[in-house]
């Protein structure tokens, strides 16, 4: 397999069964916990761009930064001992090339799961090319001083990218900015962790469900789709000692993924029941009009995060719902109705009621 890109020459070195035998029995020491969990193995060809070639003093020395790199993503996906499996993504194959990241992403590699291209750019970013590509796109610099792209901000940003590959999401994308909030004013930022703020080594609840769902398997584009969703959603809004209120008036608005901003058009609305339930519409984060179309990662949801707005007696209480914890109850397995719950300040006394 060769990749020809104009003005450069392309070199395609395997990595042989030994070596790669090697790191993976390296990979699995490093792990505390890894001994009783199956191995999902995940083959990589790297594209390294020539000025980086030169620089790091040619492809064997790349391959060995991305060894070493590639052990530093394992252990942040083994170490914390939280997925069912030990993911280990090995170097299998590595190439020079010269022109286009995008241009050389998309070329295709049958023989490797993923494709990783470590293009020379003046400024970090990374992204994820979902299929047919299953490449990351590694855009980056390196000076003397700074060698980037292989330091532990670089292992944060491939550990980051290899996520989406198992299905994982951009949960960053769920944050409100509170000034840009109709509704209240308030902000919502995602708990840390990889997927959210690129810096930490903690994996979300949500995302752990994710991968471990996917487990082995090199996923097509409808497994990117995440239409996981509990039958039932019910807000649950109740006084300040724990009894129901009936007859809450009801509002859920929407935010869109990547937004920032909040409207305050709501979605939904209604009155809670004897029983202090509202039952919410079904599909409230799905697009009803894209709902059956392949699409990739969590772009298959209209809403990534929703305001719950309940009123009562003058009183009004919000909560956040992100889509997230609906489908973590969904992964559990859960038979009951996802239920999230809105105390408001009030006591059903008549002085306590305008």
């Amino acid at each position: 397999m060769s990749v020809t890109a104009p003005g450069k020459r392309c070199c395609l070195r395997r990595i042989s069964g030994l070596q790669v035998s090697i790191v993976v029995m390296l990979c699995l020491a490093a792990g505390a916990k890894t001994h009783s969990r199956p191995i999902w193995e995940f083959t990589i060809l790297a594209s390294v761009e020539g000025v980086f070639v030169d620089r790091f003093g040619g492809l064997d020395s790349c391959a060995l930064r991305i060894r070493d790199q590639l052990d530093s993503v394992n252990s942040m996906f083994n170490d914390s001992g939280v997925f069912d499996g030990n993911l280990m993504f090995v170097l299998d194959s590595i190439q020079e090339f010269g022109g286009s990241g995008f241009t050389q992403a998309a070329e295709p590699h049958p023989e490797q799961d993923y494709h990783v291209v470590y293009d020379f750019d003046t400024q970090s970013l990374s992204n994820w090319l979902y299929p047919p590509d299953n490449a990351v796109l590694f855009r980056t610099f390196s000076t003397d001083e700074v060698p980037l792209p292989f330091i532990s901000a670089g292992n944060r940003l491939l550990a980051h990218e290899l996520a989406h590959s198992r299905g994982a999401v951009d949960l960053y994308g769920l944050e409100v900015d509170g000034r840009l909030n109709e509704v209240n004013s308030a902000g919502y930022q995602f708990e840390t962790c990889v997927m959210a703020d690129g810096v930490s080594r903690h994996w979300s609840d949500h995302t752990i469900r994710v991968i471990n769902s996917n487990a082995e398997r090199v996923l097509e584009p409808s497994g990117f789709r995440l239409l996981a969703f509990p039958r039932e959603m019910r807000l649950l809004v109740v006084d300040l000692h724990d009894e129901p209120v009936s007859g809450a008036s009801v509002q859920v608005f929407g935010h869109t993924w990547y937004d920032m901003a909040l409207r305050d058009d709501p979605l939904d609305l209604g009155v809670t029941d004897s029983a202090g339930v509202y039952v919410m519409m079904p599909d409230l984060f799905i697009n009803p009009v894209d709902s059956d179309l392949v699409c990739a990662n969590a772009l298959c949801l209209t809403h990534s995060t929703l305001l719950l707005q309940a009123e009562y007696g003058g009183r009004t209480g919000y909560c956040w719902l992100p889509f997230t914890e609906p489908q973590v109850h969904w992964f559990d397995g859960s038979p009951d109705p996802f239920v999230v719950t809105i105390e408001l300040s009030i006591t059903q006394d008549s002085s306590d009621v305008d």
